[in-house]
Order: structure tokens, then C-alpha cells, then sequence
């Protein structure tokens, strides 16, 4: 998994910035600014004699707001590193473990233990966390966004640069606030977090790794069975929204949440939207929420590989395609929807003025900061110019903070009007989105949607991927790893293939398990061929791979290679029409056995083929499903 994350990450150029000021509250700070008005940030000091590491060690520290008075003096804490690749930074993020609650700076809604020191590393604006978190705040569909602003840090009377202050994602009155009932399983509140870098305690919903963040039992056997229970209600929701019924979702899921979270990503184009930092709560008698958002240093434009990221048009296609091991399951079924789009579209007329105001805000703070945040570039060393966005005969300043803050609210302006265009267009009604040239995203062809997401450069024509090779020795003609397949869920791969010489072409498609052969096909057949291979794979894989190899003498050409999903046969005992047989199915046919109306189709739940439903159905179902 280490080596997977790594190899991820060196996919992404860590461009521009954004990260600072006020507690994030009412209306958008957009103060009118001038050069007199700059004013330095408040400073924290963290002494602990040495360096900070990955376990927590015990530090002092110190506060003061920006006029230089004291807020807190000498607190008893611990620290450590936090994050995953900017831990190997020269500017590490942290994570503060007051032992007294404490709310520094009064930034918080209310005290609280833990709190992070964000390094936005790989974002020369400084800016862009805190503008996410901005324009999160301004949407009521998500209950909680955490505070945060710009401080400059001292570490051991040393420093270290402008850090984002933030609250942390954890249970608290005052931020997540849901039930914590640790012996409790249905009656307990559940944080998650959808990563993948997750450790235990975790779960797959269709192999989507989600950490439970919250405390389980101590008990356990009870935490098996928290565990068992959130994972089923998280695989239930996904699998009512993937149906596409809009009851059926409502009834796991708090759509207005998922609605705003939506049109945050949707706004910044984040290219961490389904890899990390994803998180979701469920209270306890309440529906999956979507909130708080996270993480925004390779969003708005900060990110150049995959190429379609940095442009501020064109859609996300980690949002669009869930055969992408970065997609976001949950946005990439929703957006899928029209009643979803309905919404999302009304949500943006209601939310689009206040939207406007963010790029003047981001200047504002920019500006009203300017000494500090251009002083992290010059003691730090800092190269700007690798974050230069421009090319170099472009006479656009890019190489000081306050230039990349201009960027930064240029692109927000420009992505603001793309997607009010697009949103009013017969094309986002129909479901077609577009690149950023203005091209229909391929995603019907999942093969297509990967080519996409994972090149360095866009392939020429992805409605006809083409590869050719030499059959010399065993060759590659086509590699694509990662597909993501659903479980119970008819694909299709075709293609034309032409042999030459004596080529023969062997084309397997397989699970994460090496002998888990999904799809073959075998051929030396020298004249251009047609090839339709259908296969349903047994369970969701999101490691499976498309092999297609050439041995003997000449050439092999592909074109037309297409990876489609099929309109499923139905599923013995799907009554909900989800895809899949589950719990929630059994939960309906015993209540219909009990007499009471259900939705969906009852009809699946003869299990025994007898035109009727009885007790024997109901138990033929549950030994299924065990």
C-alpha cells in the first residue's frame, strides 16, 4: 500500500497556494486593504528540545494574537507529525495534543484537545486549505467545517514559516458532533474516513477502504459487531444510491450534505476528492453525512498531472468514472443521477452570489498579510518558481506570494463562470460533461476513463484507443491495471484485432488474485477480427487487470478497445433493485411476509421459485447471504 500511495503521488506537481486568516464565520471577510494595513499573524512556539516525530512528545506552547499579546502561556501538550507525504517535507504539518482543553486564538467554536498545524508544503499561495474550508463554510447543507486561519510558527525558538491553524475531524460537541456510545451498536455515532491509506479499524464498502475514526468497544466481539454494522449500512447506501432511486438513497443517506460536498469539489477540482481525506459520520438514529471537507493543497488548479486538473474548465473525472482507483464512489454514482444534478443545479442558483465573493477574499487576506507570507518564502528558502504556473515567455508575474494569490482567485473566477455555463446547459441535463476542451469526458468506456485519468498527455482520440506492437519474443500490446469492477455486474470487452506474420494474441482480464481469471481470449487469426467478450465478475475488484500480450513474429494491431458496463440481469432476492442481495433486501421481504407494503419488487425474493412468497424464501435468503 506504501509503495502504491508513493508511486501515486509522484503523479502530482504541487503547484500555487492559498492557507490563512480569520475564524471562518457569517458573511465572506473581505476586507478593503491597503499597504499600511498589513499586519504581522500571530505567532505559536512549540518547545520540546528536539525534533518531532511520528509518535507524540511532550512540548510546551505558547500563543499570541497578532498585536503581540499573550493568549496562551507555556500549555502543557504533546505533538507530532501528521500527514502522509508531507511528513518527508522540509515543512511538516503537525498535530497538538493539549492535556487541558484549549481554544487558541478563540478560533473554535469551543475548546477542544487536538488541533493541527497544516505546512501547505506544495502550495506557494499558502492559501488554498483555507480557502476550501471558505467556501465550505458558506454551504449549511454541511453541519460542521472546521475553523481555521494563518499563524507563523516557531519550533524550539526557531522559524519554521506561516502554518494553517485548524481544528482537527473529531468527535466534539463543538465539531463532530454525534453520539459516543462505545458498548452501543446500532445507538453508537461513527466517524469515517474514506483513504487509502486506512488502518485498522476498518472496511470495504466495495473495496473502497473507509477507517472508522471514532473509539470502538474495548470489548471484542462488540467492536466486530460495530464494525459489521456501519460496514453494512455504508455498502447499503452506496448501493441505493448506485440504483439510481432517489427514496431509496434518501433513506441512508443525508442528501443535502452530499449536495454540498459535491459542490465544493466540484468548485475547487480536487484531485484527492476519492483518495484521501474523504470523511462521512453517522450519528447514531440519523443517515451517512458528508462532512466536514478536508484537505485542498492539490485543488484549484494545483495539480498538473493527470493534465486535465489544472485548467479551471472542464469536469473531474475522478467524479464522473468509478472504474478509477482515486474516484470518489459516492459523487461518481450521484452525478450520474438527474434528480441528483437537479439538485446540485438549484443548490448552485441559491449559493452562486456568495460564491462570487471568495476570490476577492483571497486577495483580501493575502494582502492584509502580505509581509508574512512573502517572509515564509525568503528565510524559508522557498523556490516559488517551481510552482510557476504560466509558460516562460508569459509576462505575468508568478514568483512572490501575492502573485500566486492573483493566480489562485483568477482561476477561481474563471472556474465559477465554467460551471455556471455548464450548469445551464442542455449537456449537464443530459448527463454528458465535458473536458476541458470541450469534449464529452469518455466515460461509457471505462478503458477510456482511465487512459484519461492516469496519462501524462491526453491520448489523441479516446473514442478509438488504438495500440499496435511487435510480436517479437512476449510482448505488452496493452497493459491497464487498477480497473475497477463491481461485483454482480455485467462488462463487455471488445475490440478489432489485426495479426500479422505469426502473431498470436492472448487477451486475459483478472482479479487482485493472479489465478482469478475473469475473461480470455486466444487468437491467430490473421484477418481483421471483431472480438465481444462478456463476463460478470463475482465480487467488487478494485485491482483487476486488462493483459493483452502478443507472442511469435510480426505485428498486432488493437483499436477500438472498449470497456463497458451491460444492463445487469436481475438478481435473485434484490428487492431494492440495488445490484446486489443484502441485509437490506432480507429487512423487506420479512416485512412483507409481515404484511407490511414495501417498495421495490417483492417478486425477487422468491427465492425457490414457487410464485410465492413465505418463510421458506426468507431463510433461503438469509443461508444465501451467510
Amino acid at each position: 500500500m506504501l509503495l502504491q500511495c508513493i508511486r501515486r503521488k509522484r503523479f502530482f506537481t504541487r503547484l500555487t497556494a492559498l492557507c490563512s486568516a480569520a475564524a471562518l464565520a457569517g458573511a465572506l471577510p473581505v476586507p478593503a486593504v491597503t499597504a499600511e494595513a498589513d499586519t504581522p499573524l500571530p505567532v505559536i512556539s512549540i518547545r520540546n528540545g528536539g525534533q518531532i516525530g511520528n509518535d507524540y512528545q511532550y512540548a510546551v506552547i505558547s500563543v499570541s494574537d497578532e498585536t503581540g499579546e499573550a493568549d496562551i502561556t507555556d500549555a502543557a501538550s504533546s505533538v507530532r507529525l501528521r500527514g502522509n507525504s508531507s511528513r518527508r517535507t522540509p515543512k511538516p504539518s503537525y498535530k497538538i495534543h493539549f492535556e487541558e482543553k484549549a481554544n487558541p486564538l478563540s478560533l473554535g467554536d469551543g475548546k477542544a484537545k487536538t488541533w493541527a498545524l497544516i505546512g501547505n508544503c506544495f502550495d506557494a499561495s499558502l492559501l488554498r486549505n483555507y480557502t476550501g474550508m471558505l467556501i465550505a463554510e458558506q454551504l449549511s447543507g454541511l453541519p460542521y467545517t472546521p475553523n481555521c486561519r494563518s499563524v507563523e510558527l516557531y519550533l524550539n525558538e526557531q522559524y519554521r514559516g506561516v502554518y494553517l491553524l485548524i481544528e482537527t475531524v473529531s468527535i466534539n460537541k463543538h465539531r463532530v458532533a454525534i453520539t459516543e456510545q462505545r458498548e452501543e451498536v446500532e445507538n453508537n455515532g461513527y466517524l469515517l474516513e474514506m483513504t487509502c491509506y486506512a488502518m485498522e479499524p476498518m472496511f470495504c464498502a466495495d473495496n473502497k477502504p473507509i477507517e472508522i475514526k471514532s473509539a470502538l468497544s474495548e470489548d471484542a466481539e462488540t467492536a466486530q459487531a460495530q464494525t459489521d454494522y456501519i460496514r453494512q449500512y455504508t455498502e447499503d447506501a452506496l448501493h441505493a444510491l448506485r440504483s439510481g432511486d432517489a427514496g431509496k438513497a434518501a433513506q441512508y443517506i443525508d442528501i443535502g450534505s452530499l449536495v454540498d460536498n459535491c459542490l465544493v469539489n466540484e468548485i475547487c477540482k480536487n484531485a484527492d476528492v476519492g483518495w484521501d481525506s474523504c470523511y462521512l459520520y453517522k450519528d447514531a438514529g440519523g443517515r451517512l453525512t458528508f462532512c466536514p471537507v478536508w484537505d485542498f493543497d492539490i485543488a484549484f488548479g494545483n495539480a498538473t498531472i493527470p493534465p486535465c486538473f489544472t485548467p479551471p474548465e472542464g469536469e473531474n473525472p475522478y467524479m464522473l468514472s468509478d472504474c478509477l482507483d482515486d474516484s470518489n464512489s459516492w459523487l461518481c454514482c450521484a452525478l450520474r443521477q438527474a434528480w441528483f444534478r437537479a439538485l446540485l443545479k438549484a443548490r448552485w442558483e441559491e449559493m452562486l452570489p456568495k460564491l462570487r465573493e471568495v476570490p476577492a477574499a483571497v486577495t483580501a487576506e493575502a494582502a492584509a498579510h502580505s509581509a508574512a507570507y512573502e517572509k515564509n518564502f525568503t528565510e524559508l528558502s522557498n523556490n516559488i518558481a517551481a510552482f510557476k504556473q504560466y509558460p516562460d515567455d508569459s509576462d505575468r508575474p508568478c514568483y512572490t506570494q501575492a502573485a500566486q494569490a492573483e493566480i489562485l482567485a483568477g482561476w477561481i473566477e474563471t472556474r465559477l463562470s465554467w460551471l455556471d455555463a455548464f450548469y445551464h446547459s442542455p449537456e449537464f441535463d443530459a448527463g454528458i460533461f465535458p473536458d476541458e476542451n470541450g469534449n464529452a469526458l469518455p466515460m461509457e468506456n471505462e478503458l477510456a476513463a482511465k487512459t484519461l485519468a492516469d496519462s501524462w498527455e491526453h491520448c489523441p482520440d479516446l473514442s478509438d484507443l488504438r495500440f499496435s506492437g511487435s510480436a517479437a519474443g512476449d510482448s505488452n500490446i496493452v497493459y491497464f491495471d487498477k480497473l475497477q469492477l463491481i461485483g454482480g455486474q455485467p462488462y463487455q470487452l471488445s475490440f478489432d484485432c489485426t495479426c500479422t506474420g505469426s502473431a498470436n494474441l492472448c487477451c486475459q482480464i483478472t482479479g487482485s488474485e493472479a489465478p482469478d481469471i475473469l475473461c480470455e481470449y486466444v487468437t491467430a487469426d490473421p484477418e481483421t477480427k471483431s472480438v465481444a467478450l462478456l463476463f460478470t465478475p463475482q465480487q467488487t475488484d478494485w485491482q483487476s487487470t486488462l493483459h493483452i500480450s502478443a507472442t511469435g513474429s510480426g505485428t498486432v494491431q488493437i483499436s477500438k478497445l472498449s470497456l463497458t458496463k451491460q444492463t445487469a440481469a436481475p438478481v435473485p432476492g434484490d428487492i431494492n433493485a440495488d445490484g446486489v442481495t443484502d441485509s437490506a433486501d432480507v429487512h423487506l421481504l420479512r416485512d412483507r411476509l409481515l404484511g407490511i407494503e414495501v417498495s421495490g419488487n417483492a417478486a425477487a425474493g422468491d427465492m425457490n421459485g414457487d410464485r410465492r412468497l413465505d418463510a421458506r424464501d426468507l431463510t433461503l435468503m438469509k443461508r444465501m447471504l451467510l
